[in-house]
């Protein structure tokens, strides 16, 4: 690997690892960019993304918890909810066409971006809270989702539970736990079918991490209307990106 394609990573990953910790969403936009700008093949990338996830997910819960921002009551029963999902997902993979999967992730993200628009005010994680049955649809369906289609897991929960009324701080907070049974189930399901880089995995993921500890800080300081325009905005960027799978298969 030639030293400009390794900083051209690292770039990458600080950029997504920074999303991640800022909005949540943000890891959806690392294969197109590992792809258009790295260089990779898409069936190399994608297993490289979905391990990195796991030091994302291990970055963002970390810095999250010490601010005492994740709401464990609610993300417990998500995380609870989404490992058998993860496992089912990876077992069915086949079961839907790639190009359905990615239609009904940018149908849902659209969707989540205009909820996002609407949103007022959301000053307290606690105060939007889901009940147990609501939990246990979406983490079931986040974590059959995510591996099903390759994504990291907060590229579907924040839409997710954005549509079923939560405010767009619990969303995010819970977005970072949520990263790490989907990485390890997706990338133990890429390596029962195939092969995985794991050296520029972990590279990648440790850089990723670390921009996953900025991007918590910098939402520490972000205002309530700011952080759901840059929710909003992340949104709306990773619907055109799914929109152009579909159109570009």
């Amino acid at each position: 690997m030639s030293i400009e394609l390794f900083l051209l990573l690292v770039a990458i990953g600080l950029a997504t690892g920074t999303l991640i910790g800022a909005v949540g969403v943000g890891g959806v936009l690392l294969v197109p960019a590992l792809v258009l700008l790295g260089g990779l093949d898409v069936h190399d990338a994608t297993p490289v993304a979905t391990l990195s996830f796991l030091f994302t997910g291990i970055a963002g819960t970390v810095a999250y918890a010490r601010r005492r921002r994740i709401h464990w009551p609610t993300t417990r029963w998500l995380l609870a909810f989404a490992i058998p999902g993860a496992v089912a997902g990876a077992s069915t993979n086949v079961a839907l066409s790639s190009t359905s999967v990615t239609v009904v992730i940018a149908v849902t993200l659209t969707a989540a971006a205009v909820r996002a628009l609407r949103e007022t005010s959301d000053t307290d994680p606690k105060a939007s809270t889901l009940g147990l049955p609501t939990l246990a649809v979406i983490g079931s369906v986040v974590g059959f989702g995510s591996t099903l289609s390759g994504t990291g897991g907060p590229v579907l929960l924040i839409p997710v539970m954005l549509l079923g009324g939560a405010g767009v701080k619990l969303a995010v907070s819970s977005s970072q736990p949520i990263q790490v049974p989907i990485a390890i189930f997706g990338a133990a399901s890429f390596l029962a079918y195939g092969s995985l880089d794991w050296q520029l995995a972990l590279s990648l993921g440790t850089v990723q991490g670390l921009g996953t500890v900025v991007g918590a800080r910098i939402s520490d300081r972000l205002p309530v209307q700011m952080l759901l325009r840059l929710v909003t905005g992340a949104l709306v960027a990773s619907a055109v990106v799914f929109a152009v799978k579909v159109i570009t298969g």
